[in-house]
């Protein structure tokens, strides 16, 4: 993983921990991880400040990624939200395409 990106293999596992938090859906996981990587770039924050900031948004009512300019719609806790979310932040942030597959969720 280092390899692929900036970040540690140890900081990676930490943030997929943090948003394993919020779900426990594998896809959700690695999808929520990659958009946060970018978003970490794109805002100068550290991986598991931005994974945080991520899952608050998506999972909850307190879109914190407002600040930044992210802004997407849809209820809490449906797909719908996430895919928008994730959507938002890939536009917003020009998304590297980050793509986690040696780290297993």
């Amino acid at each position: 993983m280092q390899k692929v990106t900036t970040f540690g293999d140890e900081v990676t596992i930490s943030a997929m921990a943090t948003a394993a938090a919020y779900t426990k859906n594998r896809d959700e996981i690695k999808a929520l991880t990659e958009s946060a990587m970018d978003y970490a770039a794109f805002s100068g924050k550290d991986l598991n400040t931005a994974v945080m900031e991520v899952s608050k948004s998506i999972f909850s009512s307190t879109n914190l990624l407002n600040r930044q300019g992210i802004a997407f719609e849809g209820a809490v806790g449906t797909a719908a939200r996430f895919e928008n979310a994730i959507d938002a932040i890939a536009e917003k942030t020009g998304a590297n395409g980050v793509v986690i597959d040696s780290v297993t969720c």
